[in-house]
């Protein structure tokens, strides 16, 4: 057996020279924007000491991508996916190298570190929508699944990877390092996308660009199936992915335990939202994902019931790998399942969408929950998610079963409107 057969769909999407290319530079961004983030933490408590600003400094951050998803997706459809990338990693490592010069000379201020936290959001929204499209744009529609799979996996495995490394950083030099980390994996990025021999298609624009954002909207509300599975994606965003940001009160106050509980916690996560991307990955087909959609979701439910209601820590840890497999292959089926049938000229409109549900959507649901564990205390917010949740991986069900979304979704040619 080679190492191509044994790697799967991995290798097939990889032997594609433009996206092996575009892989390295999004691996090096990925753990570049987890080390910032994980500095990004930590210096605004060294500056402030006040658990308010970490949450306005993360929500100055996600404002600019919820408040521009429309524009950004409609720009990178007008101009162009990997032109818009190109750019965008300039932008944002000069706001990022201005951050780390800032704070390595010790003149930042609160105020100042909030302008350039929203200046790196607005841009993160521009290459949020150009990724989604580039990443189909480099790999033929047979590999787009382990394609899109693949991506997920590098970014969680950045997410496991980073904050270690952001921890070092901190401890032997400081933040602003960090951010001068991740300002570096922006050009080793563009150095890398400006490798890529593909070139963007030239569209005449069809309308204005007010124009365009809403015949996105009005595309994605008259197509039955990319309605259905994002409205799925939406709900599990907002039901089951919010707890991450309650696993430190979890932690202390369930389970009587300190910053290891949450480090096992947010680890075992991490290892199965890995090893779930990487079997989807080498998987590498389209058929069935509708299916493994719905009975991950309804998985990922089950688990986050369990983990609510459960005094035993050991028991907690595994339901918590449960959920991190379950949570991300639900997650990276609904993108790949969407991108199958897009019509590739709304592509950047459609996917921004899909976009929101990575962090924004789910950090102004964990405020929600937040403030509802409160007044009822952490079991029972949960638990209700966790149950709607479930219903919403039965619905899905009832959509293959009865409505034929497994059909319309994995056989669909692109852009057919099924």
């Amino acid at each position: 057996m080679t190492s191509a057969t044994a790697l799967g769909g991995i290798g097939e999407a990889l032997g594609h020279r433009d996206y092996r290319l575009y892989s390295i530079g999004a691996a090096a961004n990925y753990l570049g924007t987890w080390i910032y983030r994980t500095g990004l933490n930590w210096y605004t408590w060294e500056l402030t000491q006040s658990p308010a600003w970490l949450g306005i400094v993360v929500f100055a951050e996600v404002l600019p991508i919820i408040c521009l998803v429309p524009v950004t997706g409609a720009l990178v459809d007008r101009i162009g996916a990997l032109r818009v990338a190109k750019r965008a990693q300039i932008v944002s490592a000069a706001v990022m190298g201005a951050l780390a010069a800032l704070t390595i000379a010790g003149m930042m201020t609160i105020e100042i570190l909030l302008v350039l936290v929203a200046l790196n959001g607005a841009t993160m929204s521009l290459m949020q929508a150009s990724y989604f499209s580039l990443v189909a744009s480099l790999v033929p529609r047979e590999h787009l699944s382990s394609a899109v799979a693949l991506q997920s996996s590098l970014v969680q495995t950045a997410r496991f990877v980073g904050p270690a490394v952001a921890g070092l950083i901190l401890v032997f030099v400081g933040a602003g390092l960090a951010f001068a980390v991740n300002a570096v994996s922006y050009f080793v990025f563009l150095g890398l996308l400006l490798m890529i021999a593909y070139r963007d298609p030239k569209r005449r624009p069809e309308a204005s660009l007010f124009g365009e954002i809403v015949q996105g909207v009005a595309y994605v509300a008259g197509h039955p199936t990319i309605r259905v599975l994002l409205l799925v994606t939406v709900l599990v965003a907002i039901l089951l992915r919010p707890v991450v940001e309650l696993l430190p009160a979890f932690a202390a106050e369930v389970f009587d335990r300190g910053a290891d509980g949450l480090a096992w916690f947010l680890s075992i996560a991490g290892l199965g939202a890995i090893f779930g991307s990487l079997a989807v990955a080498r998987r590498g087909r389209v058929e069935g994902l509708t299916w493994l959609l719905a009975l991950t979701t309804v998985l990922a439910g089950g688990a986050l019931l369990v983990f609510a209601g459960t005094g035993l820590f050991w028991l907690a840890v595994l339901l918590m790998a449960v959920y991190g497999l379950a949570t991300n292959v639900s997650s990276i089926c609904s993108q790949i399942l969407i991108q199958n049938v897009v019509d590739p000229s709304l592509r950047a409109r459609v996917m921004s969408l899909v976009g929101l549900t990575f962090r924004a959507v789910p950090a102004a649901a964990a405020a929600v929950l937040g403030a509802l564990a409160e007044i009822w205390g952490l079991g029972l917010p949960v638990t209700i998610a966790a149950l709607l949740g479930i219903l919403v991986g039965l619905w899905a069900i009832r959509q293959i079963r009865v409505a034929g979304l497994d059909r319309r979704a994995e056989d669909a040619p692109a852009g057919a409107p099924r």
